[in-house]
């Protein structure tokens, strides 16, 4: 894939692998140098790349989700490629939310936080990453979440996603849930209470608490869960001498 960043003065620049035009440029050359992508209508505020395809959010009041790149699953909506479309069926979440945390893009999907706190996922479920099966190509699946979600989270190269509920739990679902098992669910499943600062998954999952814990779950072939030792399926405190 490609790399994207969000500037300040709500500018995206993008550069990297390009073939699926994820860059936005409408070729498929790799870009070397950061290009600003343009022709997104109102105040870029957030931002996720998957693998092979590329999101943006604007500020409220539309709140209107653009997508581009590739879209073999359906992870852009109904349409993909060159130039940046926007998921028209996807609705404006509540207005007090931080939009910062409502989009997030996985390795073949896009999920964002919709009307009412509702998440929304699309695009394959391997995985069970979409927390559902959809009934037709592109179409949003709703995982059932016990109370509104201020937060959504995954990794570009991930099929685990987690999401920040309104009481403070931290619930996942999809190939890595935190849920004692080496098994894909499309189940909610809480891995933590309290807030969280920030979130990253591949095959592993890592989590940061608003109290500076560091939990961490998943494959550890490279010791990647700051401890040594076999796979862990369970969230555990690590890194404590950081």
């Amino acid at each position: 894939g490609g790399f994207c960043v969000l500037k300040a003065g709500a500018d995206v620049w993008c550069w990297g692998r390009n073939g699926w035009s994820q860059i936005y440029l409408g070729v498929t050359d790799p870009v070397i140098t950061p290009t600003l992508v343009t022709d997104i209508d109102g105040e870029i505020v957030a931002l996720s790349t998957g693998a092979n395809h590329t999101c943006a959010r604007t500020n409220f009041p539309d709140a209107e989700i653009w997508c581009w790149g590739l879209n073999d699953s359906g992870q852009t909506g109904p349409v993909g490629g060159y130039p940046p479309h926007v998921i028209g069926d996807w609705d404006a979440p509540p207005s007090t939310l931080d939009l910062k945390k409502s989009l997030a893009s996985g390795t073949m999907f896009t999920c964002a936080i919709v009307e009412d706190g509702q998440v929304a996922c699309r695009g394959s479920n391997l995985g069970d990453a979409l927390g559902g099966s959809p009934e037709n190509f592109g179409e949003p699946v709703y995982p059932e979440l016990a109370l509104p979600a201020v937060g959504v989270f995954t990794g570009p190269r991930s099929m685990t996603v987690c999401a920040e509920l309104s009481a403070g739990s931290f619930v996942c679902w999809g190939s890595n849930t935190g849920n004692g098992t080496n098994f894909s669910s499309p189940e909610p499943y809480q891995v933590a209470s309290g807030g969280v600062s920030s979130f990253a998954a591949s095959n592993s999952a890592y989590l940061v608490t608003d109290e500076g814990d560091v939990l961490s779950w998943g494959d550890n072939s490279y010791d990647q869960l700051g401890r040594t030792g076999f796979p862990r399926y369970t969230p555990t405190t690590c890194c404590r001498d950081w």
